[in-house]
């Protein structure tokens, strides 16, 4: 991990390929997974970054809005609405906003969200509901 963060400010490429080397030790640490789930979804190599995230989710041994935000974006990439859905509600119920699902969905690759089944929950707040009366008990 070391190594990443010696190289990650001057050379992306050789950092990551340390932290890919770091995870094929196994670590029981979801940080190198999520680092490198979130290169791959800026390479726009969504199944990678979907492998990635899914050991990230794993090995956790925490709850992240920011990881889960990341396995929704790149499971919903990759055609796992099940998964993507799972992880939307888990990212809500972890702290992002209705801000956060309006912003995404204005991106093309997320458009047709709402021609999707397994995210009508969350249809009110794609069409202005808050997450508060979502989530009202």
């Amino acid at each position: 991990m070391g190594l990443y963060f010696i190289h990650a400010g001057q050379n992306e490429e050789k950092a990551l390929g340390y932290l890919k080397q770091y995870v094929a030790t196994n670590p029981k640490d979801a940080v190198p997974f999520v680092l490198l789930g979130e290169a791959e979804m800026n390479k726009k190599n969504y199944a990678a970054s979907y492998a990635y995230l899914r050991e990230a989710k794993k090995v956790a041994r925490g709850a992240s809005a920011n990881a889960d935000w990341l396995l929704f974006q790149a499971s919903y990439l990759t055609g796992d609405y099940h998964t993507a859905s799972t992880m939307l509600d888990s990212s809500f119920a972890l702290g992002k906003t209705v801000g956060d699902l309006k912003s995404l969905v204005s991106d093309p690759r997320f458009s047709d969200m709402g021609k999707h089944q397994q995210f009508r929950k969350f249809f009110p707040i794609i069409n202005g509901t808050t997450t508060a009366r979502l989530y009202a008990k």
